[in-house]
């Protein structure tokens, strides 16, 4: 989940390197975004596949949102950057449009499926 001071506007980047499966409906491998702090909120993204997402910008009452990753484990493999083995994951990161950083942790998120 990520808090932000009420008022503001959150911006989530994504890393061009968004590797997760691919599937039409997002079933097994997806990114989640949610509007609030629970699933019960409204999806704003879910997102699969090779392509990064567009980057959003966030406007929630209730100044929360909460970032899901699930995955059916089906692409755990060994993972190297350099070599032939395809990596899966994603590196996405948050800011207030502002610019200004508000929370006690910065987060860059880089995950791997190995």
């Amino acid at each position: 989940m990520i808090i932000w001071p009420q008022g503001k506007q959150l911006s989530i980047k994504f890393d061009p390197f968004f590797r997760l499966e691919e599937d039409s409906d997002c079933k097994y491998d997806y990114l989640l975004v949610y509007s609030g702090i629970s699933p019960d909120f409204p999806e704003l993204l879910r997102s699969c596949g090779v392509v990064a997402p567009t980057d959003i910008v966030v406007n929630s009452d209730s100044n929360a949102v909460l970032v899901k990753f699930e995955t059916d484990a089906d692409n755990v493999v060994g993972c190297d950057v350099d070599g032939d083995v395809t990596c899966y994951g994603f590196k996405i990161n948050f800011v207030t449009v502002d610019g200004m950083l508000y929370f006690v942790n910065y987060c860059l998120h880089f995950c791997r499926l190995y």
